[in-house]
């Protein structure tokens, strides 16, 4: 699960962004009710485990993954959206429910009968933990095309041009969203006649995210069932929801530093298969690898308060010829501003062994010998 955390932020990305901002242009067409058929295709850049078996750790990266998107706005206080996912299968058939009263969003569970309530105050929070500004989720005043612009503006999204998308001409609007793991370079075609996000692609190191409209409907029949809580169901404070919000996030960084020190635990094995296999200067190691890196964001942890470092080479396996073959040798560990061992993702600390594997250990998981370099432990 803990692999999914990226791809589970940006279907919370794209889901919560893309239902406020639909819901922003049905009132900048003076809420004329509508329904809006979406599709999503997410791309993720490296492996991890889906059901089934596909995408396993250490194999190529699952294919695309398709989600249909389907939104109703009644009025400015009534809307709703469904997220069909069908790869990930389980009770609900990958289904996810959300309403919306003007204050709050519910997010409906079927399979377990149960509700979970976040208010407007609370989605700005998400957001802004996810490294959007302030203005980011504030839709309310989008209700001509310089407010929409002066929105974008303030997510760090600026107007570049003009285009078309199908038959629609398109406002082109382009920039960086978000920060750290949730930073996303992002483009948006936003249709001239009604301001509806007529398609929306955001990438980074980790995924690729496509939204495509695919059918709007202007007054289709709307029963007032489809915008109301289920009848029985167990509705959940949104304090709760903030307590996963940010188990996530930090579960998303720690596979996102694992990963960074895979990266680099490669880069020094290859420095030592050219240095006689020895592995390099605890002192100096990042310099002497800097040839084997090809990105340099791979030495800094989203989850660190501090500028660097944030890893540190065992200083008892410089030099060491040994120590390159040692699966039981710690070669990389995470480290605060003194280089000292830090246990920074809720308790435990991620770890690089000399033969390349990475794993994370709690604090009674070390032990004295593991940082002392054997021949072929």
């Amino acid at each position: 699960m803990r692999s999914l955390v990226q791809f589970g932020c940006a279907v919370l990305l794209v889901g919560v962004v893309a239902f406020a901002f639909a819901g922003a242009a049905g009132k900048a067409a003076k809420m004329t009710p509508m329904k809006m058929e979406t599709e999503v295709t997410v791309t993720m850049k490296q492996a991890m485990p889906m059901p089934g078996g596909k995408g396993k750790p250490g194999g190529p990266p699952p294919g695309p993954m398709t989600m249909t998107q389907t939104m109703w706005f009644k009025s400015a206080s009534k809307s709703r959206m469904e997220m069909t996912m069908p790869m990930l299968g389980g009770a609900g058939g990958g289904k996810t429910v959300s309403i919306t009263d003007g204050e709050n969003m519910f997010i409906i569970n079927d399979a377990q009968k149960s509700v979970q309530k976040m208010s407007k105050s609370s989605l700005m929070k998400v957001a802004k933990s996810m490294g959007f500004g302030p203005g980011a989720m504030d839709y309310s005043a989008m209700s001509d095309p310089k407010q929409v612009e002066a929105q974008l503006a303030k997510m760090g999204i600026k107007k570049t041009g003009a285009e078309k998308v199908g038959a629609e001409m398109c406002d082109v609007y382009k920039g960086k969203v978000g920060q750290g793991q949730m930073a996303m370079d992002m483009t948006m075609w936003l249709r001239q006649s009604d301001h509806l996000p007529a398609k929306s692609v955001g990438s980074n190191a980790m995924t690729d995210v496509v939204s495509q409209l695919k059918k709007v409907e202007k007054n289709p029949p709307m029963p007032d069932s489809l915008f109301v809580v289920p009848a029985g169901y167990e509705v959940k404070e949104e304090g709760d929801l903030g307590i996963v919000i940010a188990k996530a996030q930090g579960k998303a960084q720690q596979t996102a530093c694992l990963s960074n020190m895979k990266n680099l635990a490669l880069a020094i094995r290859m420095y030592a298969a050219d240095h006689n296999r020895k592995l390099p200067d605890y002192k100096k190691w990042e310099q002497e690898i800097k040839a084997y890196v090809k990105n340099p964001e791979v030495l800094k942890c989203a989850a660190a308060k501090s500028k660097g470092p944030h890893y540190r080479l065992n200083s008892k396996c410089q030099g060491e010829e040994k120590a390159i073959d040692g699966a039981g040798t710690i070669m990389l560990f995470e480290c605060d501003e003194k280089g000292k061992p830090v246990y920074r993702h809720d308790g435990t600390i991620n770890l690089a062994f000399a033969d390349g594997h990475c794993k994370a250990f709690g604090k009674g998981g070390i032990t004295p010998g593991m940082w002392t370099p054997q021949a072929g432990d």
